[in-house]
């Protein structure tokens, strides 16, 4: 490998091809050929010791050729000498190294709240820096009074331009239909919307709005609501979160990884979410392996599941366990399960007649209770020093998950690293997967004291969790606050769906896929069209009432006749629900009525 690497570094040339026209060879000093497998692995290692040149108090972040240096202090002062040692540094290093510095793509900006202030000069190669409100750093725009605005501004432009992607695919009556549509916002728009959104959560909700129009506008045209629609009535739609709790939620879910990756968290350990706080000291931490992919020895047997449970009789499986088992008769066999009901999650680890119970959060998964009984399992055949073990696990995807040696999560690297220590001393540990509920007498015993550990108070409380469980418990927060904000807006759409849960979509006709939506949503050109025309509200000629969805279809009398031939519900939830031959009802008695073409 050393010998690969020297000759693909050295006596490098290069020449330029245009057309026919071939230049002479040019010797390459510095650098590594563009588009090589192994070019950017190089450069990372050579510069990788850059940050080791910039000493206290100044600090610097990297990644890739995009380096940061920058120091805190109360006077500017005392700051700009720091720097300017710390640029020195730097060019004492590049001139080791070959890198070079460009002065004219570097950038110098002073955070601060003071009104008054004298701008940093810093040099570079006798050549100012320039200064500037403004710093852009991986595609994020921080200004110096950290009020966001110049970043917001900078995404409203340039998802403005990709909004008329949506106009022009967006038609009422033709083209893409409403998923589809759906999907390319959130490929090319919301993605935009949310990168780096934990960054400015606290931002002023004016300074916000400059992108919250943009989320409306894009799912507006993506659903064909008319323009009138409320917005709450849009997002439920379209089941898309506001903007406001989706930024909550991907900063919850971003403190949750800093705490997992060992990272230090503004949140000290401990998430709050709609008055609810997660505990996220117990997180399963990410370990590095202890043992290279190609040395573990990871003994497992899950020959077992290679017969359909369905069709396999339950005494059959225990025969054929008690054929496997026949192998380990000298191995101390350990039966793990766990269990997740309404009330709660638990675990237990059943060997030589006696258990152990562990209770989870209610937010658990079960395989987190799976995993973590085979992990308890393996510290009490360390702590006890047992030389043979053989665990018994009904969780199949447990197991398999354990035995992804190149890409484990978090609860299984820390398994395979307990069973690389135990194997380092001389220890000997087997997986065996089991089906469940089939009569074997061990894993029989090990689900009752795992159903018995969620109220026992015997069992032993754990704060632990996985990062996927914390996922999905801030995920059913978000909406349960969601739904909250739906129960108490009142809208017309609140009337007929009282839920945000999606309803199924029946056509793939962009058409009436527009209809039904703003049925539903009860804003449409016949009855809010003067509201573009800044005139009164619309009156029914015949019954003197209010002209609305509601009175158009249950009451006015002009249509009394077609909706006892139609049969169309008497109630609005009925008329505009989820039911398939009701919304083709519906569609029918438009046409007849024609009010098919005013929608």
């Amino acid at each position: 490998m050393f010998n690969f690497i020297k000759d693909f570094l050295s006596d490098r040339s290069f020449q330029v091809k245009i057309h026919n026209y071939l230049s002479p060879s040019f010797s390459q000093q510095n650098g590594v050929p563009q588009g090589s497998t192994i070019s950017v692995t190089l450069f990372l290692i050579a510069i990788n010791d850059i940050c080791e040149n910039i000493k206290f108090p100044v600090q610097s972040t990297l990644f890739a050729d995009d380096l940061n240096i920058l120091c805190r202090g109360k006077n500017p002062n005392s700051i700009q000498p720091a720097l300017q040692d710390t640029i020195d540094s730097l060019l004492e290093w590049s001139s080791k190294t070959g890198f070079t510095f460009s002065a004219t793509k570097s950038r110098c900006s002073l955070f601060t709240r003071f009104r008054k202030y004298n701008n940093l000069e810093v040099h570079l190669n006798n050549t100012p820096i320039p200064y500037t409100k403004t710093i852009k750093i991986l595609g994020i725009t921080f200004d110096n009074k950290n009020t966001w605005q110049a970043h917001l501004k900078e995404i409203r432009k340039a998802t403005l331009i990709k909004l008329n992607i949506i106009k022009l695919l967006a038609h009422t009556t033709w083209r893409a239909n409403g998923t589809t549509l759906k999907q390319i916002y959130k490929s090319l728009i919301l993605s935009k919307l949310e990168y780096g959104a934990f960054l400015y959560i606290d931002a002023k909700q004016s300074a916000l709005k400059m992108i919250e129009t943009i989320h409306n506008s894009g799912l507006r045209l993506a659903t064909g609501a008319f323009r009138s629609s409320p917005i709450s009535s849009i997002l439920n739609i379209a089941n898309t979160l506001p903007l406001d709790l989706r930024r909550m939620q991907n900063f919850a879910l971003q403190e949750a990884r800093r705490i997992q990756n060992n990272i230090t968290s503004n949140l000290e350990n401990s998430i709050k979410l709609n008055n609810f706080e997660f505990n996220c000291s117990g997180i399963f931490k990410h370990e590095h392996a202890t043992t290279p992919p190609w040395l573990m020895e990871l003994h497992f047997n899950t020959d077992l599941s290679q017969h359909i449970k369905s069709e396999t009789m339950d005494y059959t499986f225990r025969n054929l366990t008690l054929s496997l088992l026949e192998d380990y008769q000298d191995y101390t066999k350990f039966y793990t399960d766990g269990s997740k009901t309404e009330i709660g999650v638990g675990a237990s680890v059943y060997f030589n007649n006696t258990s152990k119970m562990i209770k989870f959060p209610d937010f658990c998964s079960i395989y987190t209770a799976e995993a973590y009984a085979i992990y308890h399992a393996l510290e009490t055949i360390q702590q006890l020093n047992i030389d043979k073990a053989i665990i018994l696990s009904d969780s199949l995807s447990t197991i398999n998950s354990i035995c992804n040696i190149n890409q484990p999560n978090a609860i299984s690297s820390m398994i395979q690293n307990r069973i690389a220590l135990l194997n380092h001393n001389n220890q000997d540990v087997m997986l065996l997967w089991i089906p469940s509920h089939t009569g074997i007498h061990g894993n029989e015993t090990a689900d009752t004291y795992a159903k018995r550990a969620i109220t026992s108070p015997e069992a032993s409380l754990v704060q632990i969790c996985s990062l996927g469980d914390i996922k999905g418990a801030i995920q059913s927060l978000t909406l349960q606050q969601w739904q909250h904000r739906w129960t108490s807006s009142h809208t017309k759409l609140n009337e007929i769906k009282p839920s945000i849960n999606p309803w199924p979509t029946h056509t793939s006709k962009r058409r009436h896929e527009v209809i039904i939506n703003r049925l539903r949503i009860g804003h449409t050109w016949l009855t809010h069209s003067f509201l573009m025309r800044h005139d009164d509200p619309a009156q029914c000629t015949t019954c003197g009432e209010a002209l609305t969805i509601k009175h158009v279809l249950l009451h006015c009398r002009n249509f009394t006749d077609t909706r006892t031939s139609l049969n169309i519900p008497e109630h609005l939830y009925e008329a505009l629900g989820p039911d398939y031959e009701n919304s083709i009802n519906i569609l029918t008695f438009l046409k007849i009525t024609k009010l098919y073409n005013l929608i």
